[in-house]
Formats: structure tokens, C-alpha cells, sequence
């Protein structure tokens, strides 16, 4: 009886996490929000093993296989896998934000930081289970490109954040990047652009310089 109890409600709980939980095709969602979901989930999981647990230790005592229920155990696995997902995410999430507002010309030591935190952010991305990639779950491949543009963009925006850049370096880099026609960086355009102004982050400039630097290598393959 106790068994057909703790089975029903297992069974419960599986059937409302299918019906309410995140859906591996859910794009730009909030992760924290996300996160609080499977938390909860996942403290009601928790506590119905720990009565299969109970269960089994009882029927243990008069030599009885141990039941169990091998949907609360993936589900718990599940739940695992997702916390740490979500946690990554919400991890990059706030580093960018952080650094965001911060300007460039005194963003070297932030950025060393942030340099610190992507690689930890890479080492948890490589941790995440399987499951998540071969899934599908759109959100595992959200947090990798994210975490992957990090490891790209971060060293170029230390290089730029360095003290000693000054105006003319800019002038010399849009220069070989083929003017940055289209683009606009500190209120500059094509040709010679100013230093970014203190509104402008650091991010933002490193990814528009590398954005320069992909087209003029693409300009000079075509013109091979």
C-alpha cells in the first residue's frame, strides 16, 4: 500500500513537470525564472526519494527488493542537469551586465576579471550533461555560444582597453580594417573613429572591431 501511494504521487509529479515544466525548444528565456521552476520541482523530488528511500530500507529489514520508481529518479537527474544550466546562464548574464556600463579606457581590470570568470564559465559549460545537447535543449546551446563569444571577444577587448591605446591607434586600426564603413563606434562612422566614450562597452566595441576584422578578411578571400 505504501508503495502504491508513493508510486501515484511519483507518477504525479512526473506527469506535471511534462506538462509545466520548461520546454527543451524555449528560446531567451529569463534563467533565473526558469531556475526557481525547477527548484521547486526539484525540492519535491528530493523528498519523495528520501521516502523511497525510507521504503526501501523498511523492506530491506525483512529481506524484500527495494522499490523504486525510475521516473523520479530521471527526473531527478534532470532537474540536476538544469539547475547547473541555468545557473551557468544566469552566471554569464550578470558578468556581461556588470561590465557593461563600465568604459572602456578603465576597463582593463574588470575585464581581467571577466577574463577569470569565462574560463570558469567554459569549465562548467564542458560539465553539463549530455542530455541537454542531445536533447536539443535550446537553452544548452544559448549558454555555449555565449560562452564561446565571451572566450572571443574578452582577450580583443583587453587588448583595446589597454592604457596605452590612444586616438591615433584607433585611426590606424579602422584604417586596416577598410574604414568601418556602416559601422559606428563612439558617434564615429566611416574613416577615422575616435576613442568610444565613456557610455560605450566595452563588449560592444570589441565585437564591432572583431565584426571589421571577419569583413575585411572575407573582402580580401573574395578579392583572392
Amino acid at each position: 500500500r505504501d508503495a502504491a501511494a508513493l508510486r501515484a504521487d511519483a507518477d504525479a509529479l512526473v506527469a506535471e513537470w511534462g506538462a509545466h515544466g520548461p520546454s527543451p525548444s524555449a528560446t531567451g528565456g529569463d534563467p533565473r525564472e526558469a531556475a526557481s521552476k525547477v527548484a521547486r520541482f526539484g525540492a519535491a523530488a528530493d523528498a519523495q526519494a528520501a521516502r523511497w528511500a525510507d521504503l526501501a530500507a523498511s523492506e530491506a529489514q525483512f529481506g524484500l527488493p527495494p522499490s523504486a520508481h525510475a521516473g523520479l529518479a530521471t527526473l531527478r537527474a534532470e532537474l540536476a542537469g538544469l539547475a547547473h544550466l541555468y545557473a551557468l546562464s544566469a552566471g554569464v548574464t550578470d558578468a556581461v551586465r556588470a561590465i557593461s556600463p563600465t568604459p572602456l579606457p578603465g576597463a582593463a581590470a574588470p575585464l581581467a576579471g571577466l577574463a577569470d570568470a569565462v574560463a570558469g564559465f567554459a569549465a562548467d559549460a564542458r560539465g553539463l550533461p549530455r542530455f541537454l545537447r542531445d536533447g536539443g535543449w535550446a537553452a544548452y546551446g544559448e549558454v555555449r555560444a555565449a560562452v564561446d563569444e565571451l572566450g572571443e571577444v574578452v582577450p580583443l577587448a583587453q587588448a583595446l582597453a589597454h592604457p596605452a591605446m590612444r586616438p591615433r591607434h584607433w585611426d590606424e586600426l579602422w584604417g586596416v580594417l577598410g574604414g568601418g564603413e556602416g559601422v559606428v563606434v563612439g558617434g564615429g562612422g566611416a574613416g577615422a573613429v575616435p576613442p568610444p566614450p565613456p557610455s560605450t562597452s566595452p563588449l560592444l566595441v570589441a565585437a564591432a572591431v572583431a565584426g571589421l576584422a571577419s569583413a575585411a578578411a572575407a573582402a580580401a578571400t573574395t578579392a583572392d
